[in-house]
């Protein structure tokens, strides 16, 4: 296995988990029964309900802070992955764009500076714990 493949693998399962718990589960949900369930609908609801019950303990792992289920789970499904992928290595762009759909982009930083120049406050402002009461 490539070192690229393996990263792919640890999002795809970790991207995975993360959406679990979202807003986007049902969307996800149905993406990832696609990809593992191919164009067999029976493999495709076989799939969607292990994800389902793969979620219901993961949500009970979090709720009773048991970071070792949530390991076990995740890497249950990084396994499922790359045997998919040892299999089907056509399938590793789809996993990509799945993953590059429901990830959201990283926020810019822009650094710790400041600039109050010409501004008008009417109150105390507070940057970086000093405290400026300065009126204009």
């Amino acid at each position: 296995m490539t070192m690229e493949v393996g990263e792919l693998l640890q999002s795809g399962a970790s991207t995975l988990l993360g959406l679990m718990v979202s807003d986007a589960w049902t969307q996800v949900r149905e993406r990832f029964a696609v990809l593992m369930g191919g164009d067999r609908p029976e493999a495709t609801e076989a799939v969607r309900l292990e994800l389902d019950t793969a979620r219901a303990q993961l949500l009970d792992a979090r709720l009773a802070e048991d970071a070792e289920a949530c390991a076990d789970i995740q890497a249950e499904w990084r396994s499922r992955l790359r045997r998919l992928l040892s299999t089907q290595p056509e399938l590793a762009p789809q996993l990509q764009q799945i993953i590059a759909e429901f990830t959201p982009p990283e926020a810019t930083y822009g650094g710790d500076h400041t600039d109050f120049r010409g501004a008008t406050f009417h109150g105390p402002v507070q940057g970086k714990g000093t405290m400026y009461n300065r009126l204009r």
